[in-house]
């Protein structure tokens, strides 16, 4: 069980990696809004003394169309990266009762028409006689994450792969087996994966957030679930997430 000190820094190390993640974007910007005001008090000035010729023309249009290129890019970078900080907070969340297998199979759905790669789907399972309690777009979030790791880190030097999700109901709660045949997840890190803003693909625009909000969200918000199983191949992630089953029952008690 976590102690106030366990929290306190778990919560100091939360703040001091946004400082860190939000610097380096900003940081850049910044960098980049004085090269560029350089840039053109330089061009302003050599048009008021009529020095300029088409060369020099051409030179300021590509360096400031360079520069602003950059800024777009890192500007988007913050702008992901708070976006991501505030699902971890679950603001404005409406809860709803949802049944997972059919808004999964919907996922997949969407994501076989959007995937650059080859993706070879498996959806295993029926609907529970039981729905799960959760915030909007929950399930979504979840397995759009997962189905994104798989293919930006298991994938990543494969032109297919296989994902598959299976599906039980085990009345009190709903276990979801995601598994992919990507390259895995390597012994040393594996501890390690579920952590605020860890990450193997910094030069790729990872953020190191969504496992971690993942976990938070069904961990936390559900009070479910979800575990990294040690594999030979791929990656393998175990998911409970409770079903109504125990309000049905307080609720037929409450009418005896």
């Amino acid at each position: 069980m976590k102690n106030d000190n366990d929290e306190y820094d778990s919560l100091r190390e939360l703040v001091a990696g946004v400082a860190h993640e939000m610097n380096t974007p900003l940081g850049v910007c910044f960098t980049l809004q004085s090269s560029l005001s350089d840039n053109l008090s330089k061009f302003q000035d050599s048009y008021n003394k009529e020095e300029l010729c088409e060369e020099d023309i051409e030179e300021h249009l590509e360096s400031t169309k360079t520069f602003y290129r950059l800024l777009l890019k890192n500007i988007g970078t913050a702008i992901n990266l708070t976006s991501q900080l505030k699902k971890m907070s679950f603001i404005n969340s409406d809860w709803y009762e949802c049944q997972p297998h059919q808004e999964i199979c919907d996922i997949v759905d969407t994501q076989r028409l959007t995937d650059s790669k080859k993706i070879n789907y498996t959806v295993e399972g029926c609907e529970s006689e039981y729905p799960v309690y959760v915030p909007s777009e929950t399930i979504s979030h979840i397995m759009v994450n997962l189905i994104n790791n798989s293919i930006l880190y298991g994938f990543e030097k494969m032109v297919e792969g296989c994902i598959s999700i299976k599906m039980t109901d085990h009345q009190e709660f709903i276990l979801i087996d995601y598994a992919d045949n990507g390259i895995g997840i390597d012994p040393s890190i594996r501890s390690r994966v579920f952590d605020p803003f860890f990450t193997t693909g910094r030069n790729r625009g990872g953020t190191g957030l969504g496992l971690s909000i993942i976990y938070n969200l069904i961990s936390k918000r559900l009070n479910g679930s979800i575990e990294l199983q040690d594999t030979a191949t791929g990656c393998n992630f175990l998911i409970k997430i409770p079903t109504t089953f125990g309000k049905s029952c307080e609720e037929e008690a409450q009418n005896e």
